[in-house]
C-alpha cells in the first residue's frame, strides 16, 4: 500500500472515531446528572463541582474576570461585587485556567454533534462530580 493511500486511510478512521466519541458524550449528556447555560455551569466550575465541561469547538462569546480574585461570571455586574474593574476576556482564553484550577475535563465537540449541542444545550453544559 503506497504512503499516501495509508495516509488517507488512518484519516479517514480517526475522523470515524473522533465522531463516535462525540456522540458518546452526547449520549452520556442525555443520561446524567449535567448543567446547563453560561451563568449555571460557570458557578458550579468555580465550587469545584463540575467534573466534565463541555463545549462546541467554534464556541465564541466573552466573560467578565476579576483579576485579584479570579473569579468569572457572564456579567460585568456579577463581578463588580467582587472587584471594581473587572476585565472582559474571551471564554476560550479563560476555560483553560479555570478547568485546570479546579480539576475539571474539557471536551469539545465539533461538525454535526456541534450544531445539535448548540441548537439544544445552549453551547455549553456540564457533568457533576
Amino acid at each position: 500500500m503506497a504512503p499516501r493511500n495509508i495516509l488517507d486511510y488512518v484519516l479517514l478512521m480517526l475522523g470515524k472515531i473522533e465522531r463516535e466519541g462525540e456522540m458518546k458524550i452526547l449520549n452520556d449528556i442525555l443520561e446524567q446528572l449535567f448543567l446547563l447555560g453560561m451563568n449555571q455551569v460557570l458557578d458550579a466550575l468555580q465550587l469545584g463541582c463540575v467534573e466534565m465541561l463541555i463545549l462546541p469547538w467554534a464556541f465564541y462569546c466573552t466573560i467578565y474576570k476579576c483579576q485579584e480574585y479570579g473569579y468569572v461570571a457572564t456579567t460585568e455586574t456579577l463581578v463588580k461585587e467582587f472587584c471594581e474593574n473587572p476585565e472582559q476576556v474571551p471564554l476560550r482564553q479563560a476555560i483553560w485556567d479555570l478547568t485546570q484550577l479546579f480539576r475539571a475535563h474539557l471536551g469539545f465537540l465539533r461538525r454535526e454533534s456541534e450544531k445539535w449541542f448548540i441548537g439544544e444545550f445552549q453551547g455549553i453544559t456540564a457533568y457533576l462530580r
